[in-house]
């Protein structure tokens, strides 16, 4: 029997935990059509990610987790560049930066600071933590990671969520090394940023926290904290 193998595929979805693909497609067998359905098994490869340095992999967590779905790479790096800036902010004015910083410039403390009243600084770390907790006295994994967790579950990425995570991993990586340059740079640089454009109202009363122009097509807000009037 003459077989034609086939092309013209209809559809692709995403089915279950997302890892497979379910291609519907039409085959021409002789002078009959027919329409087949092929599983293709997806998997995130996140080997060359979490081999990277210990900064590059915190910097990627905690840019997937907060902005993976912020429109523009430009958004991400902003948000990347908090960290750093409230790294340098820590170690060139330690005695006048504010307690919501922390008091070591290094990436992993900024990310994981709690503040003496409690206040957590990135919420996606706290969540993630927070899950790890429940699924160790549980002992059990819970159907969903957390965005800061997702880097250990790849399994439970789907394409458009693996591309993301390695986007943000190529972003931490430019950041680090000064290639990607803070989208707010000449204007002091981020250190604060919300959903809300009233989420750092507080602090733009009692510090030298300034809001920033919101840039067209971004879903996040940005400030910028003033260091020009600091004395260390």
């Amino acid at each position: 029997m003459n077989a034609r193998s086939l092309l013209d595929p209809l559809t692709a979805q995403f089915n279950g935990s997302s890892t497979t693909v379910t291609i519907k497609a039409r085959i021409e067998v002789g002078s009959k059509r027919k329409f087949a359905r092929f599983q293709l098994g997806l998997s995130c490869d996140v080997s060359s990610i979490k081999a990277k340095p210990k900064d590059t992999v915190l910097l990627t967590r905690l840019i997937y987790a907060e902005a993976a779905d912020a429109p523009t790479d430009d958004e991400r790096a902003a948000v990347g560049w908090s960290i750093l800036n409230r790294k340098a902010a820590i170690k060139t004015h330690p005695k006048s930066t504010m307690a919501s910083f922390g008091a070591k410039d290094d990436i992993g403390t900024v990310i994981a600071h709690v503040t003496s009243r409690g206040q957590v600084q990135y919420e996606s770390y706290s969540k993630g933590m927070k899950q790890l907790e429940r699924e160790r006295a549980s002992k059990q994994a819970e159907p969903r990671a957390q965005g800061w967790n997702q880097l250990d579950r790849p399994e439970q990425l789907n394409c458009s969520e693996c591309a993301k995570l390695k986007k943000c991993a190529e972003i931490a990586e430019g950041i680090l090394s000064g290639t990607i340059k803070g989208p707010y740079a000449a204007a002091g640089g981020t250190y604060f940023f919300h959903l809300d454009q009233n989420g750092v109202a507080s602090g733009e009363r009692k510090y030298n926290i300034v809001r920033l122009p919101k840039k067209p097509n971004y879903v996040h807000y940005f400030w910028t904290y003033d260091l020009s009037e600091q004395t260390q």
